[in-house]
């Protein structure tokens, strides 16, 4: 109905944050296909500057936080490209150019760039601290915490989760990974359960699922570990072409301490195929136009 509505009205603005709305509507309903091919819709009149530079910010944002809950990597990279190069353009919307630090460094972690993914997280950091108190800073101190916790500098990992939970009431389940390299196993097994018995739809329990099973492996209960791994793999099923179904650590270690290690070799292999073809370019509308990341140095 609200569509339906916006389109009497023939505003270009309210057409795109309607049919944003029906995209996020459906990403929750897991209507996974149809979420991707209006996200798809939604995007062309942005890129194309039909709507104003308000609503192409939220709208870019909103896009690639959906391509992230979608497990969607090849469309996440380039619509975050495409905001790197439309932030440059647009000097005074600061808000919008820390976000597309925050999803730069979230791309940049998953291909192993850490020092990179801290460079750009820590100007998103910067950006968004002014002015004071946007939620989206929340965000950006749980990527910080991440990179941190990953490239093994605890103390600062624990400090920015801590500046993270002044708006994410939860910094899972990183603060639970974190807990466990700390030896804290029985408090990272308490709080990554506690979160996946607050999640509800899929798209929150494939978040947690993966470190759930590996924190519970350490905990010496694979038979929990082997629930979780199952569990993400009949969502990853679900999501066919995602990067969540290239993870698969879970199940490899799931498989190994069972005794089964043929059968994890065998899908480490093919996790490597399918993080091969997630990491290949999309063929859409950008697709001539590269992987350029915005420059973490530009100019506020």
């Amino acid at each position: 109905m609200p569509l339906i509505q916006a389109a009497r009205f023939s505003d270009p603005d309210l057409v795109a944050l309607a049919r944003l709305g029906l995209a996020q509507s459906l990403v929750i309903a897991d209507e996974s296909s149809r979420a991707v091919d209006l996200l798809d819709e939604i995007i062309v009149p942005v890129t194309a500057g039909e709507v104003s530079p308000v609503t192409a910010g939220i709208v870019y944002c909103a896009v690639i936080e959906a391509c992230f809950d979608l497990f969607d990597l090849r469309r996440a990279k380039d619509w975050t490209a495409a905001l790197g190069r439309w932030c440059a353009a647009q000097p005074d919307l600061v808000p919008y150019r820390g976000q597309c630090l925050v999803h730069r460094a979230q791309i940049l972690q998953l291909h192993g760039a850490w020092t990179d993914a801290v460079v750009a997280v820590h100007a998103a950091c910067r950006r968004l601290a002014d002015p004071p108190d946007q939620p989206a800073l929340g965000g950006a101190y749980y990527q910080q915490g991440e990179t941190h916790r990953l490239r093994g500098e605890y103390a600062k990992a624990e400090q920015a989760y801590l500046r993270a939970s002044r708006w994410v009431r939860d910094p899972q389940p990183g603060l639970a990974l974190l807990r466990l390299v700390q030896g804290q196993i029985e408090a990272a097994a308490a709080a990554i359960r506690r979160s996946l018995g607050e999640a509800r739809n899929r798209v929150d329990r494939a978040k947690l699922l993966g470190p759930c099973a590996e924190i519970m492996l350490a905990a010496g209960d694979v038979h929990a570990a082997r629930a979780a791994a199952d569990e993400l793999q009949g969502i990853a099923d679900g999501f066919g072409g995602s990067w969540l179904g290239a993870g698969g650590a879970g199940i490899r270690a799931v498989l190994v301490a069972e005794g089964h290690s043929q059968s994890a070799v065998a899908a480490l292999r093919r996790a490597w195929s399918a993080w091969d073809v997630c990491c290949r370019t999309w063929t859409g509308p950008h697709r001539n136009r590269g992987w350029r990341p915005y420059s973490a140095s530009s100019p506020k």
